[in-house]
């Protein structure tokens, strides 16, 4: 079965291949079985083409697969001259229903002349989002395509929410569904351990890439709970990362709701500002509970605003069914995130644009070139 991490990588690097379209040769560890059991749990038509002949076609090739059996190659092939266009119109049609995966296996190369290549690519091209084609392989020596080494981050959904018995059942039905959807996530009660920092897990949490936040009264009237709210604010890029499900009635969404948070919180650092003026002995943990009550009051205009304006469903929406419309949130802020890359190419004579080098950071688009590239998953 495959794991979460590289469920997510694979996710991260066809998602990528969708939205650029054409070919690109995958150079991983990644069994065939993989890509197959991610395309039937995406809802992918998973199609294995065996390439066994220099000589042969794209469309012998294609035709000798046995995946096309209800396709007459003949009939498309008299209609349009070129092998490009017959590929469109067949390609086109095998992906009116839902997302196709082409994946030409081989095994230490790609046997197949460049008049094919070019062929595949063009009849692609146009069909990008809706079909697309990779080849996992070992080593690959081809002039028409440039080698890319692309590093996705592993990235970790956690979730930070209050203890209680009242959402106790949807908070494992979060759990449920990030398992079933093969996200990598990390939340309290199963990845803090005996003697770890449950502060130091806080702090991760405030920087994590994406976090549900599950907020009820209860968790507005938590220092542990807040304080993470805290760390997710300092953090910045709240509106990207943050994945609210907001259950809360003994608080107004307004600014009544603002102005009674802001009063509970005033009356509980006036009970440690009493204590801290008895207290003769040592007062660092006081003064460190009094400091993160300070930052709660000072951040609390910032949380009640987005909790005021966020368009965010119900308890029961949200985590019926596994969470799954949840879970499809998160997937797609994946899939449309611009992660940072480092991209490195061959010198080509035959691709325009081809650098020697390219070095790509922060929320920049990886641009491949005539969409031919090599994927180096590590």
């Amino acid at each position: 079965m495959i794991d979460g991490k590289t469920y997510l990588t694979l996710r991260q690097s066809l998602e990528l291949l969708w939205r650029q379209g054409g070919i690109f040769m995958i150079d991983s560890i990644l069994s065939n079985a993989h890509v197959e059991e991610y395309c039937n749990n995406e809802g992918i038509q998973y199609i294995p083409v065996s390439i066994n002949s220099w000589s042969k076609s794209l469309l012998q090739i294609l035709n000798d697969s046995g995946a096309f059996q209800n396709i007459d190659f003949g009939i498309f092939l008299a209609k349009h001259q070129q092998e490009e266009d017959a590929l469109v119109n067949i390609f086109a049609m095998l992906g009116k229903k839902r997302r196709i995966l082409l994946h030409f296996e081989a095994n230490d190369y790609f046997p197949m002349h460049q008049g094919g290549m070019r062929a595949l690519y063009n009849a692609l091209i146009p069909l990008r989002g809706s079909i697309a084609a990779i080849c996992i392989h070992d080593s690959y020596n081809n002039s028409m395509v440039k080698r890319i080494n692309l590093t996705f981050m592993n990235k970790i959904v956690y979730v930070s929410y209050k203890h209680n018995e009242a959402t106790d059942s949807r908070i494992q039905a979060i759990i449920n569904g990030l398992v079933t959807n093969h996200i990598n996530y990390s939340i309290d009660k199963e990845h803090v351990g005996y003697r770890d920092s449950i502060r130091k897990y806080e702090e991760e949490i405030g920087q994590g890439a994406r976090i549900i936040v599950v907020i009820t009264d209860d968790y507005l009237e938590s220092p542990h709970c807040m304080y993470e709210l805290t760390q997710i604010w300092k953090n910045k890029n709240v509106k990207e990362r943050v994945f609210p499900i907001i259950d809360i009635e003994k608080y107004p969404r307004d600014s009544e709701g603002l102005l009674k948070s802001k009063a509970y919180w005033t009356n509980e650092r006036s009970k440690k500002c009493a204590l801290l003026a008895k207290e003769t002995g040592s007062i660092e943990l006081l003064q460190r509970e009094l400091a993160d009550i300070n930052d709660i009051i000072d951040n609390i205009n910032n949380v009640w605003t987005y909790i005021h304006d966020i368009n965010s469903l119900d308890m029961m929406t949200l985590t019926k069914d596994n969470a799954q419309y949840l879970m499809d949130q998160i997937k797609e802020s994946f899939a449309t995130e611009k992660a940072g890359t480092n991209l490195q190419t061959n010198n080509l004579t035959d691709i325009n644009g081809t650098s020697p080098y390219v070095a790509q950071n922060g929320n920049t688009n990886l641009n491949i070139g005539n969409n031919y590239g090599i994927i180096n998953l590590r």
